[in-house]
């Protein structure tokens, strides 16, 4: 586990602003990794490139905890949305790439990132940094990494080419970057955020995805998010119910005896 104590060494400053010392942070990765063992990294990684992504990972929670969480809640929410899109061979790398989607903000001043308002301009333009500097982080690591890179640095591009860092549209877009720029801006909607500590409903969140879809998003990627949402909220009232029925059956039984 060099890498991860060399990461640790380099980013010794960034306890003081996060508060967190090593332990905790070591917990943070230790969480995000156990999430992580029986699906895609280990299929696509070799265990040097492994322990990259745990470094990595590491250093974005060192800088900003709620980003490592974040990451982690867009890896899970990808790699169903490639599932249901029936995209295997995709799945491994869009949940890689959504570990790593944000790395560049490490290369973002604390003061930007948690502004508890508006950013500037000049403040804007600096946070839209973040995909290229992410993009250079990965590349010069090499192997797989080239390829996430070209994932990360795309994330924020639109489907009518009105994004960064590029303005490229539709599917010059890689697929991974076009299911990340679904899954990035539901769960942003749907979070605490500096700048908006009131989330967005679930059904505010869909009703936008769907303005959005044709213009922000590919159309064919938000039909399949909301797709997968529904069927894990149809999934998750029939368990509901079931716990219910086996409640009332034990309460009953418990009163005959």
């Amino acid at each position: 586990m060099h890498i991860l104590g060399n990461v640790f060494s380099t980013h010794r400053s960034y306890w003081h602003y996060t508060g967190r010392g090593r332990k905790d942070c070591e917990q943070g990765i230790g969480y995000l990794v156990a999430n992580e063992q029986s699906s895609a990294p280990q299929e696509m990684l070799d265990d040097n490139e492994y322990m990259v992504v745990q470094a990595l990972t590491a250093t974005a929670l060192a800088h900003d905890w709620e980003t490592g969480m974040h990451a982690q809640r867009v890896a899970d929410l990808a790699s169903a949305t490639a599932h249901t899109l029936q995209q295997p061979e995709e799945r491994s790398l869009v949940r890689v790439g959504a570990l790593m989607h944000d790395i560049g903000k490490i290369g973002i001043p604390e003061a930007i990132l948690h502004k508890p308002g508006p950013l500037t301009e000049e403040e804007r333009q600096i946070m839209q940094r973040h995909p290229e500097i992410g993009y250079h982080i990965l590349d010069q690591i090499g192997g797989v990494f080239e390829r996430l890179a070209h994932i990360v640095v795309a994330h924020h591009e639109r489907w009518d080419g009105r994004g960064y860092p590029y303005g490229v549209a539709k599917t010059a877009i890689p697929f991974s970057a076009r299911v990340l720029a679904v899954v990035d801006s539901f769960d942003a909607m749907t979070s605490p955020r500096p700048y908006r500590q009131m989330p967005l409903t679930l059904s505010e969140a869909k009703s936008e995805l769907r303005r959005g879809a044709g213009s922000q998003f590919d159309p064919c990627i938000v039909g399949a998010f909301l797709a997968m949402l529904e069927e894990r909220e149809q999934t998750q009232g029939e368990q509901r119910q079931r716990h219910i029925r086996m409640d009332g059956y034990s309460q009953s039984k418990a009163l005959t005896v």
